[in-house]
């Protein structure tokens, strides 16, 4: 019977094991695992447990008799059994830090079970390792200094391992977080055309395969000089955008310093600075040449072998007028980030360094270094700038063992999110902050959205983005379009974010961004200018507000009344209104008592100059194609809209939610507000609309 031990420990893991798999041989039924031990009947012998990684292989003796399966158990569960003649049992991936308890019992052909054996496992895992791909011994002495720095700094101290050509079956994204491929030879050509010229023969198209499903379950690459073409080759892009830049001669010598340049159109607007990604973490800028861009120096005077595996960002034939620049252009079309390009380049025409965010159908990421500069072994001797070699190798497998946080890719609705700062922790205001975690944790993470960073807009596609969250919500704030924050109020920004309603894209705007509608010429600044507006440090109360839904309360119930309800609404979806005062209108909870920023940024429709007839909420909606969805907690008149939807009008094919009520505070600033599931289910079900 099962054990007092074996129970409390089941207590403890309520939830099932990962992927059991049984060794060769698994034929019958283990449904007969409940059957009382019968004391009688031989029990196995000599079980021991061998642990690889997070795996668990159990052995042990055959049993003399009629025996007719053994079943094995964990934490007291049955998980899985074998025929008479297997005696060896894998478990896969065990949880790691915590002990567990294996069982074998030998069940006979007449019925009966032996009692179990057990023993008590605790895998020890640290987390994923990095890998290194190794093709052949006799490698080029480029790839054989970056073996032996992988060797002394990953496999010796127990953080990395050598996969062989033949072991690339062995790959498990769970086991090896990131895999180093590094192909770096004078006379390799077109990889992408000789399936790696040079290379061992064993099932080369079997190990492109087999690394392609590594990356799409989650796994991780780090391709490095000529390696850079395998991102084509592995199916992450269509080959027509593999490196066009290629270099396998002998090289020359020469005087200056080779850099990796992060400032993408460095003489151009907008310019591209990528560098405080975490690929140059500890790696200082230098500027090698007074005509040129800082840099990374990367190798110095002496031979260079030159080897470019590069990417000529003018040769994919995108259309500007639609991208802006070649930069944006491979990005959008790529899902990717052009991390650095050739030292003197200034413009967008070269990218030398790339990161590829994870997809929908590719689940790891690719950071792929294609400059001639990244030579791990200069041939004329020490290369004073070996360390940042070594530097960012160490950056980019660190950085890929790590949860991505902007994944650009998915199935069905994608949604992006503009920030004013270089990442979302980096953002001012507190709401927006709060907002923008949010974002983080239920879109980002999950590989249904990504961030935008502000600065970097210039086109935004409806192919790209089902809807766009834009927050503003900002203590001192004036009421005046041209007044938006800098980063968010630039032309560029409002261009871009025009263009992309007026080609289909939808806006979901919250708080201040509510003047956005009138920015990007949605709708006129008069009469539909925002009036009701606060972005003072608001203060104390002890009332619930709410998000009304009627407009026109008192008209409620009445034959010839103009009250619109829009509790169908698919914003309002899942939440329950309530009447937080009796002389008010039933309506959705937004924010407790407590300290209230009075943040409002809403329409007062009857000062727009519409003749009352018969309430200026239609006159709004009918000049404007709009829909007022809701409006303060009290307010059973016509006169205000807070949550306003704009439908598709002239130019602008695109839909807009805004909701400019103060109540709609993402961080209620003294303390946890009761009703912040109402804050995040009004932009859940927005955003899921504005997508259909």
């Amino acid at each position: 019977m099962k054990t007092i031990r074996n129970i409390i420990r089941k207590a403890l893991y309520v939830a099932a094991p990962l992927l059991m798999a049984a060794a060769a041989g698994l034929v019958t039924s283990c449904s007969d695992v409940d059957i009382p031990d019968a004391p009688s009947v031989n029990p196995v012998s000599g079980l021991t447990a061998t642990v690889s990684n997070r795996d668990v292989t159990l052995k042990w003796s055959p049993v003399a008799g009629d025996v007719a399966k053994y079943v094995i158990l964990q934490n007291g569960d049955s998980i899985g059994c074998t025929d008479s003649s297997v005696t060896t049992f894998e478990v896969k991936k065990v949880i790691a830090g915590i002990e567990q308890a294996f069982t074998v019992k030998a069940a006979y052909k007449d019925g009966k079970v032996s009692e179990g054996v057990t023993t008590f496992v605790t895998v020890v895992f640290s987390g994923p390792k990095s890998a290194y791909l190794v093709f052949t011994d006799q490698m080029d002495d480029d790839e054989k200094a970056s073996y032996d720095w992988f060797d002394k700094n990953y496999v010796q101290t127990g953080k990395g391992e050598f996969i062989k050509v033949g072991e690339v079956a062995k790959l498990d994204h769970e086991i090896y977080g990131c895999l180093w491929i590094h192909i770096d030879e004078n006379g390799i050509g077109d990889i992408t055309a000789n399936r790696w010229a040079g290379k061992p023969a064993e099932a080369v198209l079997a190990v492109i395969d087999k690394i392609a499903e590594y990356g799409k379950k989650g796994g991780n690459l780090l391709l490095c000089n000529h390696a850079t073409q395998l991102v084509g080759e592995l199916g992450r892009i269509e080959t027509k955008y593999n490196p066009h830049i290629i270099g396998d001669g002998d090289g020359g010598d020469g005087g200056d310093i080779w850099t990796c340049n992060p400032f993408l159109g460095y003489v151009c607007d907008p310019c591209y600075d990528n560098s405080k990604h975490a690929v140059y973490a500890g790696m200082s800028l230098e500027k090698v040449d007074p005509n040129w861009p800082e840099g990374y120096p990367m190798i110095g005077p002496g031979r260079r072998e030159d080897h470019n595996c590069c990417w000529d960002l003018n040769s994919y034939g995108f259309n500007l007028s639609r991208y802006g620049n070649t930069v944006n252009a491979y990005q959008s079309v790529n899902k990717c980030t052009v991390l650095g390009t050739w030292s003197h380049v200034g413009d967008y025409a070269v990218a030398g360094a790339i990161d590829f965010n994870p997809t929908a159908t590719w689940g790891g990421r690719i950071v792929a270094m294609g400059l001639a500069a990244y030579e791990w072994n200069q041939n004329s001797g020490a290369n004073p700038y070996q360390g940042n070699i070594e530097k960012f190798a160490a950056n980019a497998l660190n950085y890929m063992s790590e949860k991505p946080e902007y994944i650009p890719s998915t199935e069905g609705a994608y949604y992006g999110y503009v920030i004013s700062a270089d990442s979302y922790d980096q953002i001012p205001d507190d709401d927006e902050q709060a907002s923008a975690r949010w974002f983080k944790e239920n879109y980002v993470d999950k590989q249904r959205g990504g961030f935008i960073l502000a600065r970097d807009i210039n086109r935004l596609s409806k192919e790209d983005y089902a809807c766009i969250m834009v927050h503003i919500d900002r203590v001192g704030l004036a009421n005046d379009v041209a007044q938006l924050p800098a980063e968010m109020g630039g032309d560029r920004v409002l261009n871009a974010l025009a263009d992309y309603v007026k080609d289909g894209g939808n806006l979901f705007l919250n708080n201040h961004a509510s003047l956005l509608v009138q920015a990007i010429g949605r709708i006129p600044a008069d009469p539909c200018r925002i009036t009701v507006f606060g972005s003072g440090d608001g203060g104390e109360g002890g009332d619930i507000w709410t998000a009304n839904p009627y407009q026109g309360y008192m008209d409620k119930g009445k034959a010839d009344g103009q009250c619109y309800d829009h509790t169908g609404h698919h914003i309002f979806k899942g939440m329950t209104a309530e009447k937080v005062d009796p002389g008010w209108p039933e309506g959705y909870p937004l924010i407790g008592p407590g300290h209230r920023e009075d943040h409002n940024c809403c329409y007062d429709v009857n000062g727009m100059g519409y003749p009352c007839q018969p309430n200026n909420i239609k006159n709004f909606e009918d000049d404007q194609n709009c829909v007022c969805l809701a409006t303060w907690s009290h307010v059973q008149d016509w006169c205000v809209s807070g949550i306003t939807e704009f439908l598709p009008k002239g130019d602008y094919k695109g839909r807009i939610i805004a909701i400019g009520l103060a109540a709609y505070e993402w961080n209620q600033n003294s303390g946890a507000n009761p009703y912040q599931g109402n804050i995040e289910r009004i932009a859940t079900n927005s955003l899921d609309y504005l997508a259909e």
